[in-house]
C-alpha cells in the first residue's frame, strides 16, 4: 500500500479585504488546500484582529505595535502539521513555518517562507522587506519563498529591461540556489498587463527531489491579485498508510474487551493463518505477516465509532453567495479577454462584496436575537481574536551544550532530559581493604 501524498498551497495577496480571504477559505475546503499564504490581509485598527474560520489555524508573525502584513492558515485536518519559526525571523512582513509530515516521522521537513517586500511599517525605516530581513535568513535545504515581491526582472518577465527593486533579491535567490516556479511571462496581477510580481520559488534540493506544480488558479477572490495554487507532490516510498491518521477512530467509545474477542476471532480464522516456517524467512514472507497483522487489526477496529469529522463553511455562507463567486470569476475571465468593460467587471465584483456582507449581518442579526441562556456567552468567542497559541521553539541547555527544540519531538526530549535528569553517578566502592570493627 504505497502513499502517494501531496501538499496543496494557495498563495494570495487579499487587497487587505475581509471578503477576499472569506472567498478563498471557502476554495481552500472545496479544494481540500492545506496551507494558505496570503499577503496583505484584513487586520483590524487594533493590529491583531483578522477573520477567523473553524476550519483553519490562524498562523501570524509575533510582532507588538506594527500591522502584520503576511498570514498563513493551516487546514485543521491536514496530514502536515507545522511549526511557526519565530527563532528564524520575527518581522512583521515575513512567516516562517516549517511543514512536518505527521504520518511518517522519518520524512524531511520543508520549509514555507512567507514574504511581503514593502517599507517597513516602522517609523524612520524605508528600507523594503529583502533588504531589511530576507538577507539574513539561511533558508532550509528543502524551502520555498514566495509571496508579493513588488520585483521587477528579466527572469520571471521579458519585458523588463531596467531590474527594479530586484538586485538584493537575486543576490539572495543565486547564493542559496533557488529556482523560479511562475510561469515567465504569466500576469499574476491585473493592474496592468504585464504585472508579474506575486512569485514562487523553490530551492534547486528541494525542486530536483519532489515535482512541484505551479498554476494560476481559475478561482476569481475579488482581489486584483490572481490566485496561485502550488502543488508539492511526495513520494513516501513503500510506507504503508498510517490507519489511525486515515480513520480516525473514536477510542473514547470503544469496547475493549469486544475488540480483544474480535482480534481473537480474526486471527484464528484460515484467512490469516501464519504461514511462517522458521527454516524459510524471507523478506518478502515477513512483509506479508505484517499484512495479515495489520488486517487483523483493522477488521477487529470495524466496531469502533469513527469520529465525525467535517469542514463546514461559515455559517452565513450560501447557494446564492456560490452563484456569485462563480458569476465574478466568469466576468473577470471575459474582462480579461477584452470581452467586456473594466466597469463591467467592478459592477459584479461590488455586487459579490455586497452581498456577503448582507448576509454575515443577517446570520449575526439572526443569531442574537434567537440567543437563549447559555447561548449569549458564544458572541463573546466568536468575536474574540484566535490567534495559534502553539507551544514555542523551546532553547535549554544539556551536557553543557546549547540545544534548541523545534519540532514536537524535539520538545518532548527536551522536556524529558530538562525535567528528568539522570541521578548523579558516583564510583563503586572497594572492599577489598575493608576490616571489620572490634
Amino acid at each position: 500500500m504505497k502513499q502517494n501524498s501531496k501538499i496543496q498551497i494557495f498563495q494570495h495577496n487579499a487587497n487587505r479585504n475581509p471578503h477576499c480571504m472569506h472567498t478563498c477559505l471557502d476554495y481552500a475546503i472545496e479544494l481540500k488546500i492545506d496551507f494558505i499564504l496570503f499577503q496583505e490581509l484584513y487586520i483590524a485598527k487594533d493590529d491583531i484582529t483578522t477573520i477567523s474560520h473553524s476550519a483553519f489555524y490562524c498562523i501570524m508573525p509575533i510582532t507588538q505595535n506594527i500591522r502584520p502584513r503576511v498570514m498563513i492558515f493551516a487546514r485543521k485536518q491536514s496530514r502536515f502539521d507545522f511549526c511557526l519559526r519565530s527563532d528564524i525571523c520575527t518581522d512583521s512582513d515575513i512567516l516562517i513555518i516549517d511543514i512536518i509530515d505527521k504520518t511518517n516521522s522519518f520524512s524531511e521537513t520543508i520549509q514555507l517562507i512567507n514574504i511581503y517586500n514593502e517599507r517597513s511599517l516602522k517609523k524612520d525605516c524605508n528600507e523594503y522587506t529583502v533588504k531589511r530581513k530576507l538577507h539574513e535568513i539561511i533558508p532550509n535545504k528543502n524551502a520555498i519563498l514566495c509571496g508579493d515581491l513588488n520585483a521587477h526582472h528579466s527572469w520571471w518577465n521579458s519585458t523588463i529591461t531596467n531590474p527594479k527593486n530586484a538586485n538584493k533579491l537575486i543576490d539572495w535567490l543565486e547564493k542559496y540556489e533557488f529556482d523560479l516556479l511562475n510561469e515567465p511571462d504569466q500576469q499574476t496581477c491585473t493592474r496592468s498587463n504585464t504585472s508579474i510580481i506575486d512569485l514562487t520559488f523553490a530551492s534547486k534540493n528541494l525542486n530536483n527531489k519532489l515535482h512541484i506544480f505551479w498554476e494560476i488558479s481559475e478561482k476569481n477572490s475579488g482581489s486584483d491579485h490572481m490566485i496561485i495554487q502550488f502543488t508539492i507532490h511526495i513520494d513516501d516510498g513503500n510506507l504503508v498508510e498510517n490507519p489511525l491518521y486515515n480513520n480516525q477512530y473514536n477510542f473514547d467509545k470503544a469496547d475493549w474487551k469486544q475488540f480483544e474477542i474480535d482480534l481473537i476471532t480474526h486471527a484464528n480464522t484460515d484467512e490469516f493463518q501464519t504461514q511462517l516456517d522458521n527454516s524459510i524467512i524471507t523478506l518478502d514472507i515477513l512483509e506479508k505477516e505484517a499484512e495479515k497483522l495489520r488486517d487483523i487489526i483493522l477488521k477487529a477496529a470495524e466496531n469502533i465509532p469513527k469520529k465525525r469529522i467535517s469542514e463546514h463553511s461559515k455559517c452565513w455562507w450560501n447557494n446564492e453567495l456560490k452563484t456569485l463567486r462563480k458569476e465574478l470569476s466568469i466576468t473577470r475571465r471575459n474582462w480579461q479577454e477584452r470581452s467586456i468593460s473594466q466597469q463591467e467587471y467592478q459592477q459584479a465584483r461590488t455586487k459579490y462584496f455586497q452581498q456577503i456582507k448582507l448576509e454575515k449581518a443577517k446570520c449575526w442579526n439572526n443569531f442574537l436575537e434567537n440567543a437563549v441562556g447559555k447561548e449569549i456567552f458564544k458572541a463573546f468567542n466568536y468575536t474574540k481574536s484566535n490567534r495559534v497559541e502553539k507551544l514555542p521553539i523551546i532553547q535549554y541547555s544539556y551536557e553543557n551544550q546549547e540545544k534548541t527544540a523545534i519540532t514536537f519531538q524535539q520538545k518532548c526530549e527536551a522536556f524529558m532530559r530538562v525535567l528528568f535528569i539522570n541521578p548523579p553517578q558516583t564510583e563503586a566502592i572497594k572492599w577489598d581493604n575493608y576490616k571489620e570493627s572490634n
